[in-house]
């Protein structure tokens, strides 16, 4: 497997799953805020943004994984690629 394909899906990975993590946090912040600075549609705004990017990156985990019906390594997802 080469470094760059490695590197790809670390740093891919990464920006995802910290991606995801920061939407939440913003939306947890904006929450306790609610009193003090930030409007209510925003909250929302933020929770559904979260929850859309949250479904996302669970369906593309469960892709990556889950392939022809089956549970498949992490070899042939390289193997299929170009």
């Amino acid at each position: 497997m080469d470094n760059l394909v490695i590197a790809h899906f670390v740093g891919a990975g990464l920006a995802f799953v910290l991606g995801t993590a920061y939407a939440w946090m913003q939306c947890y912040i904006s929450y306790v805020l609610l009193m003090y600075c930030c409007s209510r549609p925003m909250f929302y705004f933020r929770v559904i943004v979260s929850s859309i990017t949250t479904i996302f990156l669970i369906g593309s985990i469960l892709d990556i994984f889950y392939k022809d019906g089956r549970f498949g390594s992490q070899h042939e997802l390289i193997d299929t690629l170009p």
